[in-house]
């Protein structure tokens, strides 16, 4: 079932999270603000942070919030800013979802560092 998220913080191009089976799937998060511009263009701190009070606003708006998370699957454009993303994304987690943190060659926007997909309990029965 997908969720109403009328008034949710990104750009026409990010569809909505989907409920299903009690997970709340959420599609990757990038540095892009609502006019459709990337945001902390060279900063992987600051586009990390970006994208994690994205996806706690998403999650809000579902009636979660970081906490439930589950899954993190994370797109990063260079071994380089590895460690300045770990660093910014324990600042943002409560839990330990399962991570996985894979590099890849290069993303929807040429400024975008890193984006994030998470899998969220959408029941708020998580554990561990």
């Amino acid at each position: 079932m997908r969720l109403d998220m009328t008034g949710a913080p990104w750009g026409s191009s990010h569809s909505e999270p989907v409920r299903a089976g009690g997970l709340l799937f959420v599609s990757g998060q990038v540095p892009r603000d609502s006019e459709g511009r990337a945001v902390c263009v060279g900063d992987i701190v600051g586009q990390t942070r970006y994208v994690f009070d994205k996806l706690a606003a998403v999650l809000s708006k579902a009636g979660r919030d970081l906490g439930d998370l589950v899954v993190l699957r994370t797109y990063l454009v260079s071994r380089d800013t590895l460690p300045g993303y770990l660093t910014t994304r324990a600042e943002f987690l409560t839990s330990r979802p399962v991570c996985t943190t894979v590099f890849v060659a290069g993303l929807s926007d040429t400024d975008f560092l890193l984006e994030v997909e998470a899998v969220a309990d959408a029941e708020g029965r998580r554990t561990g």
